[in-house]
């Protein structure tokens, strides 16, 4: 870079960093050009003497005349380090820098053939007849058909990029290959986006069709299945989810009912026409005092029936105390003695204070007729009979335990199979587990416990 102002006999460099005599400056081809030129900024072809024991090096030098002072600032652009940055950084086999009257102040490119006379002219021609300064299209030049584009720059000069046929079409085909490349990925990425989100919505279909046909049996799994991930899916399930889950719940409700039915038809099953016989038991008593004139153990067993089968009577979904329950056994006990005299002896285990607390009607005596007919009765001897019941944790545990023959592991099995079974032949036990799980659910269900030759326990534990 130079800096010179007029009427010095001296210039800055870049070079030396500092200012040079003119005498004693090498470089001095640039005097005459800027002192003739009338333009503000120009560009011009040049050969630099930078050493005066040095050859010349080719130029170009930028002109740039100062505005507030006579003087000028000139940069000057080595032409070799020119073309090589201009081939590393594009792929052109020629290109020119020409000034505005059609000389060329550079020329480079991957050809290194220098350019004729005729070229030269017939590039200026097609930029001639331009009318924007500018061109593009096909022209035939000695060596070969190129592609040529001249495009304005600045200081009044032109740039011209020229690229042989068949380099054109090989960069075309480069492109195109690229495209091709990038169009199959797209393809590819595509397809495989599509078959993934196919997979999966096959993959909820055949879940639905599953949990649906699980639902016809009566088969309810709430787990979710492992390619639910995003929050469609899972919006998805929980309403799928729900709906199942309602339709299972009314369908458990629907049994529980139509249980209810058959375990209200099955107590009255037991009830043969008992006002009848309610009516002809009051009319044996009368007819037993007539006859003895006072009051007998026919009279006691009447009188006990006779308040059994009014208690059973009542409405079965009432509630009753405790004690209310208790003396109705009590009455049931004192028949069964009349018949097996002292073959059992029957013990009540609980406190005073919970003869208060409500429980179902009619839930008690099943057990005890149970332990009694089973567990009692087949003895050689005699045995015991216990209603226990105690209060933990908020829980009613009431336990019937007799001293009776006990029964096998595959026995307990077989009465669990029959007390779950509505139809069983065990009416009494099967309709107790029946009310207690309609009412409590579950797991106030019966519990049994038993060994051969030891006796059994059977319990239930209802809210307390």
């Amino acid at each position: 870079m130079y800096y010179y102002l007029d009427g010095y006999d001296s210039i800055l460099t870049s070079d030396t960093g500092g200012a040079t005599r003119l005498s004693q400056f090498s470089d001095l081809s640039w005097k005459d050009s800027y002192d003739h030129s009338r333009q503000d900024e120009w560009l011009e072809h040049r050969e630099m003497h930078q050493y005066s024991y040095t050859q010349p090096v080719p130029v170009l030098t930028y002109f740039k005349k100062l505005s507030m002072f006579k003087g000028v600032v000139m940069v000057n652009i080595y032409e070799e380090q020119l073309k090589q940055l201009i081939n590393t950084s594009s792929q052109l086999d020629r290109f020119f820098i020409l000034d505005e009257d059609g000389n060329f102040l550079l020329q480079g490119g991957a050809e290194t053939a220098r350019l004729s006379l005729e070229d030269k002219d017939l590039l200026v021609s097609r930029l001639e007849q331009s009318q924007d300064n500018a061109y593009r299209g096909w022209v035939d030049l000695s060596r070969g058909k190129y592609y040529v584009r001249i495009i304005p720059a600045d200081c009044g000069t032109y740039i011209a990029a020229c690229i042989s046929h068949s380099n054109y079409y090989q960069a075309l085909y480069t492109l195109l290959l690229q495209f091709l490349m990038v169009l199959a990925a797209v393809l590819s990425t595509s397809l495989w986006i599509a078959y993934a989100i196919t997979k999966k919505n096959f993959q909820q279909i055949d879940y639905f069709v599953k949990v649906f046909s699980d639902a016809e049996r009566g088969v309810f799994n709430p787990e979710k299945p492992a390619f639910i991930k995003d929050e469609y899916d899972i919006i998805l399930n929980n309403i799928v989810q729900l709906f199942l889950n309602q339709t299972f719940l009314r369908s458990k409700l629907a049994l529980k009912e139509q249980e209810q039915k058959l375990a209200e038809m099955t107590a009255l099953q037991l009830q043969i026409n008992p006002h009848f016989l309610f009516n002809t038991l009051q009319t044996l008593d009368f007819k037993a005092m007539e006859y003895t004139r006072k009051p007998t153990a026919v009279n006691q067993m009447i009188e006990a029936l006779s308040d059994i089968l009014k208690y059973s009577l009542q409405n079965p979904h009432s509630m009753v105390t405790l004690r209310d329950e208790i003396d109705y056994l009590k009455k049931y006990d004192s028949i069964q003695r009349y018949r097996y005299e002292d073959k059992y002896i029957l013990y009540y285990e609980y406190e005073k204070e919970l003869e208060s607390i409500p429980i179902m009607r009619l839930i008690l005596q099943p057990l005890i007729e149970n332990s009694l007919y089973h567990g009692i009765k087949p003895l050689d001897g005699s045995g015991f009979i216990k209603l226990r019941i105690v209060r933990r944790k908020g829980q009613l545990i009431f336990s019937v335990i007799d001293s009776g023959v006990g029964m096998e592991k595959a026995d307990i099995r077989e009465l669990y199979e029959k007390i779950a079974n509505p139809g069983s032949e065990n009416i009494g036990l099967t309709n107790v587990n029946s009310r207690l799980i309609m009412r409590y659910g579950a797991e106030a269900g019966l519990k049994i416990l038993s060994k051969k030759g030891m006796g059994t326990c059977i319990s239930f534990c209802i809210p307390g």
